[in-house]
């Protein structure tokens, strides 16, 4: 299974998964207090694509029209109860409906966790959402030299801020936040470590492979579009 930890979150409670490419900006036992179930605060509910495959995607749709509010990042969630027991988690992931999405997904993880939380029916909130409507905690989504123009009030401001995606320039005023948590020497290193994986995702970029996989991602999103 990919990513198998994110996964195991499944199998427990009381908890609030963090990739190691986000910061927490106030105590997320604080932010997370008045709100139960499943929580996240990313803003894939504009952009669900890579959330998805086109076999869950149509399990999800069959549940709600509104199907795009409850898929998440599979960086960063919270839950306070456990989904599933290990055997469980085991079976749903083998069954023939979700095998595909959830052991097979050229996204990683992502769409099979989407598709194994919303399947047990635990109510999903999202915090950028009303209704507290907090403020994005993507990094990718603050262009500004003032970052902090919407954070107006405590519920508006993210709690935690996540640079999924990123192609690892660190060049926004946000990035700072990120920046100020490391020691001359670990900011030279992460400067060198970034000039190796620029170079090698530019190569990759014209690779033949990487082609066809933008094709093929292209084919399955427009056939997936054509069958709604």
């Amino acid at each position: 299974m990919r990513c198998a930890q994110n996964n195991q979150c499944l199998t427990t409670a009381n908890y609030q998964y963090i990739d190691s490419d986000a910061i927490f900006l106030r105590n997320p036992e604080d932010a997370l207090a008045k709100t139960g179930g499943f929580v996240t605060s990313c803003g894939h509910w504009s952009h669900p694509d890579l959330t998805v495959t086109p076999q869950s995607q149509a399990i999800l749709r069959e549940k709600s029209t509104h199907w795009m509010q409850r898929v998440f990042n599979a960086g960063q969630f919270a839950c306070d109860r456990a989904l599933y027991t290990i055997s469980e988690l085991k079976k749903r992931c083998l069954d023939s409906r979700y095998a595909n999405t959830c052991l097979q997904s050229k996204y990683y993880d992502q769409p099979g966790l989407n598709l194994l939380v919303n399947l047990t029916g635990v109510p999903i909130h999202n915090l950028t959402l009303p209704p507290i409507g907090m403020e994005s905690t993507w990094a990718g989504d603050y262009l500004d030299e003032d970052f902090r123009t919407t954070w107006t009030s405590l519920e508006r401001t993210p709690y935690l801020i996540h640079w999924a995606g990123r192609n690892g320039e660190v060049t926004r005023p946000i990035d700072r936040l990120f920046l100020d948590y490391l020691t001359a020497t670990e900011q030279s290193q992460l400067q060198q470590e970034l000039a190796v994986t620029q170079r090698k995702q530019a190569q990759d970029r014209h690779s033949p492979l990487e082609l066809l996989r933008r094709l093929k991602r292209s084919a399955e999103s427009f056939l997936a579009k054509w069958n709604e």
